[in-house]
């Protein structure tokens, strides 16, 4: 599990981030490290922006090891002198966050290929993160790299926009340039957002043919600077709950597997999507997803001008239902409580709101929600049992299994009725 430090950038050509707070309090980092440390998670990423940017970032090295658990910095490899001299002298893991070279202006290039250089010669492994997927690329200069600073590991990651083209012209240089670096001793992955349809089945054979495959879309989860949870680097503008609500970090693959169901099936501004090959064999990857989430925020922007002119009910629900959808939960818990007022006997707003405020960890109001729609919707029970799944997902097994009982003597009594 990966913790978004800071937002600070050190490459003017890259935008500005945009989350808040810019810095991760060390007191928040602090209780992130416990929490891996409590699932006896050995490592943690430390990512950004540009993670060594951050005012502590040798406290926060420090205070992950103090609880066992290595820091791993995936760092854009611009830092600053003072920063270099920490990495090597306390043997700190890094990945270096590899971009084109345009984006680097002659010194900055200078100083991470200086960097990269000492770095390589360590006897910790140097790991390259190849950021690739610039239009019209012909990705030669991931090899020019790669010849020149001993890494041991490249992880090829796209970006999401590529076109049609691109994303085979990518394809080609994937299935010609892999198997040379692996008989190198290179090690190679294939990060999400490689489209298994830009693959022509002999390339695609030749990269099964070394043990390399494509991943499908599958949560790797990390928290943001507020010390949210969010599904991937794609989605960390769109992070959920607090961190605070899960005990395990098996709840939290399960809360992104749930919360995402949602947004994989969610196909109503995306009319090429059904027929996708990419989608039919590996869902929706990272960078489609994050394609997605942006959509549905534009969308909620439109309907938030709806519901300003005429703040009709159905507008209302439907903007409280992509808020929700977004993680926003504070925006959807606002729309959906004003559903409530105005229709108190819609058993679904009240359904979505109790979700929403389980999502905001406010369980006794989120139980007396389920409650309501177990009363108002058809079907009810099914409210209950599901509220029973997440008091398990908390701990609360003895809890979960009276409100199981409850449901299913509702089920009981309706099916009485239903006889007579």
């Amino acid at each position: 599990m990966e913790a978004f430090v800071t937002h600070r950038r050190s490459l003017a050509a890259l935008a500005a981030g945009t989350g808040t707070p810019v810095d991760m309090a060390a007191a928040d980092f602090a209780r992130f490290v416990d929490f891996l440390a409590a699932n006896r998670e050995e490592f943690c990423g430390l990512v950004g922006g540009e993670p060594t940017l951050h005012p502590d970032f040798p406290d926060l090295v420090a205070a992950a090891r103090r609880k066992q658990v290595e820091p791993v910095v995936e760092t854009y490899g611009v830092v600053l002198d003072e920063v270099a001299e920490f990495l090597l002298a306390e043997q700190v893991q890094v990945c270096l966050r590899l971009l084109h070279p345009r984006f680097y202006d002659a010194d900055q290039r200078a100083r991470l290929l200086g960097l990269a250089e000492r770095l390589g010669r360590r006897a910790v492994p140097l790991g390259v993160v190849a950021l690739v997927g610039e239009p019209g690329d012909d990705y030669a200069w991931v090899r020019d790299f790669l010849a020149r600073v001993p890494g041991r590991q490249v992880i090829v990651r796209t970006a999401e926009g590529l076109a049609a083209a691109d994303r085979r012209r990518l394809a080609a240089w994937l299935a010609e340039a892999a198997p040379p670096m692996l008989a190198a001793g290179i090690g190679v992955i294939l990060d999400c957002g490689l489209h298994p349809c830009a693959f022509a089945d002999d390339e695609f054979g030749r990269l099964a043919r070394h043990g390399l495959r494509l991943p499908a879309c599958a949560p790797r989860p990390g928290v943001d600077t507020a010390l949210r949870v969010y599904h991937c680097r794609e989605m960390v503008e769109f992070a959920g709950a607090p961190l605070t609500a899960f005990r395990k970090l098996a709840q939290v693959h399960e809360y992104f597997y749930r919360r995402h169901q949602d947004l994989q099936a969610d196909l109503r501004f995306f009319p090429d999507c059904p027929p996708c090959p990419s989608r039919q064999f590996a869902g929706c990857q990272g960078p489609c997803m994050g394609g997605r989430a942006r959509r549905l925020a534009a969308q909620a922007e439109r309907l938030k001008q709806a519901v300003a002119a005429d703040g009709s009910p159905d507008a209302l629900f439907e903007l409280g239902g992509i808020l929700y959808e977004l993680s926003r939960f504070g925006e959807a818990e606002q729309c959906l409580a004003e559903v409530r007022r105005l229709e108190p006997a819609r058993g679904e707003a009240h359904l979505l709101l109790a979700r929403t405020l389980a999502a905001l960890d406010r369980q006794d109001e989120a139980e007396e929600e389920f409650r309501k729609t177990a009363r108002l919707l058809p079907g009810g029970e099914r409210a209950l049992f599901e509220w029973a799944h997440r008091l398990r997902e908390r701990g609360k097994d003895s809890r979960a299994r009276k409100i199981e009982d409850e449901a299913r003597r509702m089920a009981g009594e309706k099916t009485a009725e239903g006889k007579s």
